[in-house]
């Protein structure tokens, strides 16, 4: 599970970088409102960079590093039979080198028990900041890094072709006047296949997105095979703030539904989920937030179609008296399960206690070390 977890995280970082793989606009822009305790959105870098080792009940540690100005430069997570690294490099504001590890540990015969492998992205920069191209290598087992991919960008930096080493293989990406994607060129089969993705969208006077559409289009040897919608979102806003969205995709329509106070901070979001072919309801959440002074006190979650048989937690924020988050104590519906987050004058997260009261001796403590500069 936990490699797995890394290779999430990976992918998310390769998919961020430089807009390598996707120029699409990011459509998900409530994703912080479902992400409500990801504490690591806590962090101020620039209060004080640092060094944080993660230590979890296994012992098995977690080091993050940051540089002067609290930018993150590296991870190294160390399990029993490899260890996951990844390295950031800047010029200025731009990663212009994305490079990720995996180094096996040698068994009790001393043998590698998997294959190193060595990804790198780099993105080269001008004195100015404009990005000239990108390029992609791979290496395994210490061998030499061999280049496997390229990308070019117009004089805007947006990413208009990316393709193999040798060429054979491109995808190409096409713009409107508006800055914004409207078609996707395709060929994963080589020259006798491609996918055509067009994507259209709509906007309001505030220039922000009501309606997007993805249509996919396949063709083989130049003859359409393939014609389908892949996805259409509608987003409904008031006062510039987001308060509806629909999503239709092939079998499933996800609606979510927004609210604020007075002072725009969000207070409820609403999931439901349907098949499109009945109608019938598969899920549904709903997380609500509390706030005093603009300060976040109170959070809860639901999960389910029925509050007995749905899932249930709640979260309340404690701070000291500079308004800092001093501690956060998370709590199931059952009551068998409390979580508390504890944080240090920088906002940094210090130490988390999980306990399961129906457990005896369950008591799980992670403590995370800081080092700072």
């Amino acid at each position: 599970m936990k490699p797995i977890l890394y290779i999430l995280f990976f992918l998310f970082s390769i998919l961020s970088f430089g807009q390598i793989n996707d120029p699409t606009p990011d459509l998900e822009i409530e994703r912080s409102y479902q992400n409500t305790n990801n504490h690591w959105d806590k962090w101020d870098f620039s209060k004080k960079p640092f060094k944080q080792i993660t230590t979890r009940g296994d012992g098995v540690p977690t080091i993050d590093k940051f540089d002067s100005i609290g930018r993150h430069i590296e991870r190294n997570a160390f399990w029993n039979h490899v260890t996951n690294t990844t390295i950031k490099k800047y010029k200025g504001d731009k990663i212009v080198e994305h490079t990720t590890k995996q180094i096996y540990n040698l068994n009790e015969t001393g043998k590698k028990m998997g294959v190193d492998r060595i990804l790198t992205e780099k993105l080269k920069i001008d004195n100015i900041g404009n990005i000239i191209d990108g390029t992609s290598y791979k290496s395994e087992n210490d061998s030499i890094a061999k280049i496997t991919g390229y990308r070019y960008y117009d004089k805007k930096n947006r990413l208009i072709k990316s393709s193999n080493v040798t060429g054979t293989s491109a995808d190409n990406f096409y713009y409107s006047g508006n800055n914004l994607i409207r078609k996707e060129e395709i060929r994963p089969f080589g020259t006798n296949s491609k996918t055509v993705i067009d994507r259209t969208y709509k906007y309001n006077k505030d220039n922000q997105i009501t309606h997007y559409q993805s249509v996919i289009k396949t063709f083989v040897n130049d003859k359409l095979t393939k014609d389908k919608i892949s996805k259409t979102i509608h987003q409904e806003f008031k006062n510039k703030l987001l308060i509806k969205k629909t999503i239709i995709e092939e079998s499933e329509t996800i609606e979510r539904n927004y609210s604020y106070d007075k002072d725009n901070n969000l207070i409820t979001f609403i999931e439901v989920k349907k098949n499109n072919s009945d109608g019938m309801i598969t899920s549904q959440m709903k997380r609500t937030k509390k706030y005093e002074n603009n300060l976040l006190v109170y959070s809860e979650v639901q999960e389910g179609l029925s509050t007995q048989q749905g899932k249930f937690s709640f979260t309340y924020y404690f701070y000291s008296d500079d308004e800092s988050l001093s501690k956060q104590s998370t709590t199931n519906n059952k009551g068998n399960i409390q979580t508390e987050y504890f944080y240090n004058k920088y906002d940094h997260l210090i130490k988390t206690i999980t306990t399961f009261s129906d457990k005896p001796n369950s008591r799980n403590e992670v403590v995370y070390e800081i080092e700072y500069y």
